[in-house]
């Protein structure tokens, strides 16, 4: 499933030199309360991830069986998971953690969506 790869994916980079995560996500909201130009940066990032989220979700709700429901508000659900993964990577999650997170969100997102993670388009 692709939702499971991009999360993969982001897993990989927030790991890959030690505890990392996202450097937006775990340093802009810090600043962003005193920092105009942090802010609208996090604010970009994130309206940036909800978007992506949503254009997946909008391809895999064109598949058989999906139901009709909030894409948007489930699009934020998965950069919600995404910012998490960042934070958890930064305290030290383990990847083995991490995925374990990020394919229980994907699984109840497609559960409502309609359809198994499992049987889904890869694409």
């Amino acid at each position: 499933l692709a939702l499971k790869a991009a999360f993969d994916t982001a897993i990989d980079i927030y790991t890959a030199d030690g505890p990392d995560g996202c450097f937006v996500i775990c340093t802009a909201p810090a600043e962003a309360h005193t920092n105009p130009v942090c802010q609208t940066i996090l604010e970009q990032s994130l309206e940036a991830i909800d978007a992506l989220f949503l254009k997946r979700l909008e391809k895999e709700q064109l598949l058989p069986g999906a139901k009709p429901v909030d894409l948007a508000s489930l699009a934020s659900l998965l950069g919600s998971t995404l910012n998490s993964l960042a934070l958890r990577a930064r305290a030290g999650w383990s990847q083995t953690k991490l995925k374990a997170l990020s394919d229980g969100a994907v699984d109840q997102v497609m559960t409502i969506l309609g359809g198994s993670s499992s049987s889904r388009d890869p694409g």
